[in-house]
């Protein structure tokens, strides 16, 4: 059940036609309306944007935490309380810290569920991963890159 907006001022809609198969085969054009509450996920596309490497992991019990080596080019992106892709898998960061090389440090937590459902749960120390930022995050620094030039 989706939510409704508080007010007209917390809503946004939108209309797109859509074409539908009948039975019978044939096609009726219908007005569905959209109505966008705000963004609560993390946005990934599915591209890879570097590979990282698991430096660190450690059964807590209830949880798994994993330290990732991300390279230079991605260092940027990664932030407290954001969220990356790991192998496909979006995660949030619970803290990062820049290494001499330019490199990024993160750390994250795999919960129970994750970790079942998910190729987390193969994860070794030294395993190198797929790594993809926000697609927010892209679309920012393009932004700020074309103000500067």
């Amino acid at each position: 059940r989706i939510a409704q907006p508080r007010s007209r001022e917390d809503r946004f809609t939108a209309q797109r036609a859509a074409r539908m198969m009948s039975v019978q085969h044939r096609l009726a054009a219908r007005i569905f309306r959209i109505q966008i509450q705000h963004i609560d996920a993390h946005l990934v596309s599915g591209h890879i944007d570097g590979i990282g490497l698991v430096t660190a992991i450690d059964d807590l019990g209830a949880s798994w935490h994993l330290e990732i080596q991300a390279p230079n080019e991605l260092a940027k992106f990664i932030a407290r309380k954001g969220s990356i892709a790991v192998n496909g898998v979006s995660l949030t960061v619970n803290s990062v810290r820049d290494d001499a090389n330019g490199s990024a440090i993160f750390e994250i937590n795999i919960i129970p569920h994750t970790h079942q459902v998910t190729t987390m749960r193969l994860l070794r120390k030294g395993a190198r991963v797929n790594l993809e930022i926000d697609l927010l995050a892209r679309y920012i620094e393009r932004m700020l890159g074309k103000e500067s030039k």
